[in-house]
Formats: structure tokens, C-alpha cells, sequence
């Protein structure tokens, strides 16, 4: 098992609005559609102090993993905020 994590920062000083991280599992990997360590939920997502657990499933949080991509919904980034996506996978 692997843990992926990526992590994002606005070194700007303008906000960055609609942002969305994506990131394709690797191809000899499968992702985890459930991690005890995330809630039983696929993805770990750190923004600031807060941290959510989000779904594999496309709709219902900001976050999925679909077509072989993880993909987050972030949202709005100020100047200065930074944030952490973390998934895990199974090697074939």
C-alpha cells in the first residue's frame, strides 16, 4: 500500500477562485475506495486547520476518483492558504 499526497499553496497575492487539484493514480495502482485511517472515505483533505474525509463517489462531496484521476473540488485559495490532498493505493 501507498500513500500519495499533494499538496497546494497560493504563493500569490491574489485570490484563486474555482480552483480544482487533480491528480492520475498510477497506473500499476489501485486507489482505496476506503482507508480506516480517512473515516472508511477514499481521500484526506487538509486546507488550513480543517481537515474533511471525502468519498470516492462522483456528486455527493468535493471530492472522487474517477477514470483513474482524484480529483478535488477546492474551491477559493487566498494569498497565503495552503492545503494537502492524500489518497491511498494498492500495487497490483
Amino acid at each position: 500500500m501507498l500513500e500519495y499526497c499533494v499538496a497546494y499553496r497560493n504563493l500569490g497575492t491574489a485570490p484563486v477562485s474555482q480552483f480544482v487539484l487533480t491528480d492520475p493514480v498510477p497506473f500499476f495502482t489501485d486507489p482505496l475506495p476506503s482507508v480506516p485511517d480517512y473515516g472508511g472515505k477514499a481521500i484526506r483533505w487538509s486546507h488550513g486547520s480543517a481537515t474533511l474525509y471525502l468519498t470516492a463517489s462522483q456528486g455527493d462531496d468535493a471530492g472522487e476518483v474517477s477514470g483513474g484521476v482524484v480529483r478535488v473540488e477546492v474551491g477559493n485559495v487566498g494569498p497565503g492558504e495552503a492545503g494537502e490532498v492524500c489518497y491511498r493505493v494498492q500495487i497490483r
